[in-house]
């Protein structure tokens, strides 16, 4: 019995389950058991059975020394092996080699044969050889053959083990689109690459050249082979210049500086352009004798024959005259318009007077300036000094202007009695303006002179040479202890300039403190910090308040910074309605016309005495008790409401989806709030008035199955809407008696 339960427990320590593959004799460490445990299960079990005596352990699936563990250091690593290749994958641990297991590891796909460390990698989109790449040094670049011709476009391909499906090995084709068009195709002359070798209708074709000038001849360093005759193209070549057709082979050559005749030569025995040229001997520009002919004219000659005297450099057409009894500028005159004036000057002051004399040179007892206006004494001429004599010196046309023994004034253009020492001038008498003081020390000012009351204006006033000294005018000046601009009013200096700590503004309420001064921000610190007799107002660091008028706790869009709140101050600007104090988000809705919770929605969840509706903005109560239409309207409006008024398309819509529709409400015809009670319009569709005052702009009348309005029996003064239950909504209103009791329907905007 002994030995049955050690076999039996000796199968459990070996056995594993290796994958799919059922082996024997395989145990992982992991599920391995300890000799003790070996023993304490049989106890368990009811066992009287004896551990062995230690001994030296041996792969077998027992515990043999007796140290608690199995086969310790014996067992081999081994690897499943499901596809039987010889590689496999997931590690386990024998004594012997398992069945369905391999010596070594590294199978990347152990559910294929074909694929191991070793195999040849093969064109198949699987890693072969488990080295992590895909069919490696397989691939080759293959070519999209698009037009089916067997040779491929050089700019699309793909790399691939194989050609693709519309590829071929190679990048042959100039032109994929179009399969008669090949490197095996045969030249035809078509004006295209056929056999692709870049030559377009080589050897089937005609060398024509460009004549854009059209003088007969084509540029020859541009000519194309071409199939057919082509505008602007001839066969002939030889033109030098496409762009002139006055070049070409049979032009004449012309002083032009072109070869006209294309013969390598330019203006070679020319005929046209020609230009005439004379010998010029003394070399001054202008030539005499027989003329010459060439393109340009030579060295030695002009292009004139006008000189006057070829052998003489100074007389020719181009110069000038000069005096020296000589035709200088060949115009058959002597010195003309070269010779000078000269006068003569009888009292021999330098100053001549009388007719000019025309000459090279000065006559005996002539010169040159003739300004004398007494030549018969020799103390008057232009520059003369002038004298207090009654008489005209220096011959400027005024006596005794500015004489040298008269006497010095000074001009006193500000009117101050005392003159500008630079604007003196010399008369025999005083001028007007002028005095004889020259102490004037600003001749600009008439409010500066000696002896003038002083300013603060740092001017010299009265010209002493000292500024701003006991003024007439000082200005006070404040102390400043905090340094902010501003002083205090109780501590005053009068003097023209600041004293050192002084400044001009006044009003500090508090010389000690640099951040209290008026106009300073004010702060919530309990001081008036602006110096306004108001404390914290308007502070920089307060937070924004809301007025609540109405004290209901929600401010309007009136708003101040304030240090704290108060009733009349709250911290959120949500009220809708800030003269209620029953108008605020949140408030109980009444069905009143109004908006109380400041949700934008007239009356909703309201308790209104007719079924509520909101539609774009406004409430509507559809009433189902019958009224004539003045009772309906003042309901309506004893709820804050009236008649309704319908102002465009999408509203009478709506109404009539809510009368017809599956809303509770009856499908009958309702008052609406157009009338023409004051003012009989009898069957016009125009004029009509609402009960709101809203403009009449919008109209639904029915025009069948009668013409409305139609003021029947002459008394149908006020409308309905819905009078036929399956009118379309722009044929449904109709006038009706306003004594009529139906349903009606009031409105809120």
């Amino acid at each position: 019995m002994k030995q049955a339960i050690m076999i039996a427990v000796m199968s459990m320590g070996c056995a594993s389950k290796l994958s799919d593959v059922n082996v024997e004799d395989a145990a992982p460490v992991s599920e391995s058991m300890a000799g003790d445990e070996f023993y304490e299960a049989l106890e368990a079990e009811g066992s009287t059975a004896e551990p062995p005596p230690l001994e030296v352990e041996i792969c077998d699936g027992e515990d043999n020394d007796g140290d608690g563990e199995v086969d310790e250091g014996l067992l081999l690593p081994f690897y499943v092996d499901e596809d039987g290749d010889g590689w496999g994958a997931e590690r386990v641990e024998a004594c012997t080699q398992p069945e369905g297991t391999a010596e070594v590891s590294g199978d990347c796909d152990d559910t294929n044969a074909e694929v191991h460390p070793e195999a040849t990698e093969t064109c198949n989109d699987i890693d072969d050889d488990c080295d992590t790449d895909i069919d490696e040094g397989l691939f080759s670049t293959f070519f999209e053959d698009g037009d089916d011709d067997g040779y491929g476009n050089p700019a699309v391909g793909v790399m691939a083990c194989a050609p693709p499906e519309g590829f071929v090995e190679n990048s042959d084709d100039c032109d994929d689109t179009n399969s008669l068009v090949s490197p095996e195709t045969t030249e035809v002359c078509n004006g295209i690459d056929d056999n692709c070798d870049s030559r377009v209708d080589e050897g089937v074709g005609s060398i024509l050249f460009p004549d854009r000038d059209g003088d007969g001849y084509g540029d020859s360093e541009a000519g194309i082979i071409s199939c057919w005759d082509m505008v602007d193209y001839i066969d002939r070549a030889g033109d030098c210049d496409d762009a002139a057709a006055d070049v070409n082979p049979d032009a004449v050559e012309a002083c032009d500086g072109v070869d006209n005749d294309c013969d390598g030569a330019v203006d070679e025995h020319a005929v046209l352009g020609l230009v005439e040229f004379f010998v010029d001997v003394d070399g001054d520009g202008h030539g005499t004798g027989d003329a010459y002919t060439g393109c340009e004219v030579p060295d030695g000659f002009s292009s004139t024959s006008d000189d006057c005297d070829d052998l003489n450099v100074l007389r020719a057409p181009s110069l000038t005259e000069t005096c020296d009894g000589l035709d200088n500028d060949c115009d058959g005159s002597v010195d003309e318009d070269v010779m000078s004036a000269f006068y003569m000057d009888a009292d021999g002051d330098g100053w001549g007077a009388g007719d000019a004399v025309m000459a090279c040179d000065a006559p005996p007892g002539a010169v040159s300036t003739d300004a004398d206006c007494d030549d018969t004494r020799s103390e008057t001429f232009p520059g003369a000094p002038e004298l207090c004599d009654d008489q005209d010196n220096d011959c400027n046309d005024e006596v005794d202007d500015e004489p040298v023994d008269g006497d010095t004034f000074y001009d006193d253009s500000d009117g101050d009695g005392f003159g500008d020492p630079e604007g003196m001038v010399t008369s025999c008498e005083r001028p007007s303006g002028y005095v004889a003081s020259s102490t004037d020390c600003d001749p600009e000012s008439g409010d500066t002179y000696p002896g003038a009351p002083e300013r603060c204006d740092d001017e010299d006033n009265d010209c002493d040479g000292v500024t701003d000294e006991d003024p007439v005018d000082p200005l006070d000046w404040f102390r400043d202890l905090d340094g902010d601009s501003y002083g205090d009013p109780d501590d005053v200096i009068t003097q023209c300039d600041a004293p050192l700590g002084y400044v001009a503004a006044s009003g500090d309420c508090d010389d000690g403190l640099d951040s209290v001064f008026p106009g300073a921000e004010e702060y919530c610190n309990d001081t008036d910090d602006d110096c306004d007799g108001d404390t914290d107002e308007d502070p920089v660091d307060g937070d924004i308040y809301y007025f609540d008028d109405d004290r209901d706790g929600y401010g309007s869009d009136s708003s101040m910074l304030r240090c704290d709140g108060s009733t009349d101050w709250v911290e959120n600007d949500d009220d809708c309605n800030d003269d209620d104090d029953e108008i605020y988000p949140g408030a109980t809705e009444d069905c009143d016309g109004q908006d109380q919770d400041c949700d934008d929605i007239i009356d909703n969840d309201a308790d209104c005495r007719c079924d509520q509706f909101n539609w774009s903005g406004s409430s509507y109560m559809f009433c189902d008790d019958r009224k004539r239409w003045h009772e309906a309207r003042d309901l309506c409006e004893e709820d804050g409401y009236t008649l309704a008024t319908v102002n465009s398309y999408a509203e009478q819509v709506w109404i009539l989806d809510i009368i017809r529709g599956d809303y509770g409400i009856d499908n009958e015809p309702h008052w609406i709030g157009l009338n023409d009670r004051t003012t009989e319009r009898w069957g016009s569709r125009t004029g009509w008035v609402w009960r709101s005052g809203e403009p009449y702009s919008y109209q639904a009348w029915a025009s069948s199955p009668y013409y409305q309005p139609d003021n029947w029996g002459g008394a149908e003064d006020c409308v309905e809407v819905n009078r036929w239950e399956d009118s379309a909504p722009w044929n449904d209103w109709n006038d009706l008696s306003c004594s009529n009791r139906i349903r009606y329907i009031c409105e809120a905007r």
